[in-house]
């Protein structure tokens, strides 16, 4: 059996941990009759944590969720939508509202109608994290996720963790901007593990609950260039090699052979970006046999060879720094 360390199967940690999560803004929302707002598609993590009143989220497709006091909705890759007091589809959009969300700052927004008394209360936030480390099962992440007040007041930590976050945005002292950034990212982490645990419906939930597979996935993730096989990553679990192929197969919704290959293709990317290793150094660190063999999967699988995405990303790049 290969020896992957001692990571006592922990899937979250291993898809959370490569984010590396920063609080990149927050904002008090009050709101008023007829309020609504909504948000283009944003390439980071969002927190509603709804404090006084009722809100109904709505996204392109008419998909709907409502949130009363005390939950908490979160957003893992920063979907378009509408947040609003009644259901619709047109709102004023956030951007525009909050013209100015630098990195560390924190405001107070007022919805709906001034002239009128003050029906809700709302905490916002958003999360930056490296895209670059957005494993598989993150990616596969449902466009929300909420947890109940009811579900919340039955984990201490976050429950402590929203009223000290409510406390501090109620009575701001030194500090509290980087309080609050640094409270808001474990509230999501937070949420989330909470969220996942009672999740049943998605590829996510039932992976991290799956009593077996767990070594599996992080050898995966983190040992991604060893040249793995079905069996080898069977050894890992105790299971045999066709049950665990079934097993792997129907709980993530990929094969092994499939989820080792876009592991090892999102590093691809990653090291196309950040480094100026050839694509021999780089097909060698994540794992394929041959320079040919990275060089077509990455094409199939993102519609242009590697060096022509990593010509674009420095161009992108270029452009952003002359701004």
């Amino acid at each position: 059996m290969v020896d992957v360390g001692e990571h006592n199967a922990d899937v979250l940690s291993s898809i959370l941990s490569p984010l590396r999560l920063h609080g990149a803004y927050h904002s008090d929302w009050h709101l008023h009759h007829a309020w609504a707002v909504q948000g283009r598609p944003e390439p980071r993590a969002l927190i509603h944590y709804m404090l006084i009143g009722t809100a109904t989220i709505t996204f392109g497709t008419g998909e709907r969720h409502h949130l009363a006091a005390g939950d908490l909705a979160m957003f893992p890759r920063g979907a378009a939508h509408v947040v609003s007091g009644v259901p619709c589809t047109n709102a004023p959009y956030i951007s525009d509202l909050l013209p100015e969300r630098a990195p560390g700052s924190a405001a107070v927004l007022t919805l709906g109608d001034p002239s009128t008394p003050q029906i809700g209360r709302m905490l916002c936030a958003g999360l930056d994290y490296d895209s670059s480390g957005e494993y598989l099962l993150y990616r596969m992440l449902p466009d929300v996720l909420i947890v109940r007040r009811d579900r919340i007041a039955t984990q201490p930590l976050l429950a402590h963790l929203l009223d000290g976050i409510l406390a501090e945005t109620n009575s701001p002292g030194n500090g509290t901007e980087a309080v609050q950034l640094r409270s808001f990212e474990l509230a999501y982490l937070l949420g989330l593990r909470l969220a996942l645990h009672d999740d049943i419906d998605t590829h996510v939930g039932r992976a991290l609950r799956h009593p077996r597979l767990g070594d599996a996935l992080i050898a995966i993730n983190m040992h991604y260039s060893r040249p793995w096989t079905v069996q080898s990553l069977a050894d890992l679990t105790g299971l045999p090699q066709s049950t665990f192929a079934r097993e792997f197969t129907t709980t993530i919704g990929r094969t092994p052979a499939s989820y080792l290959r876009d592991r090892r293709l999102l590093e691809t990317r990653r090291l196309l970006e950040c480094s100026a290793d050839s694509l021999e150094r780089i097909a060698v660190a994540v794992g394929y046999g041959s320079t040919i063999g990275l060089h077509q999967a990455f094409t199939r699988e993102f519609g242009v060879t590697p060096g022509q995405y990593r010509r674009t990303f420095d161009e992108s790049a270029d452009d952003e720094t002359t701004l």
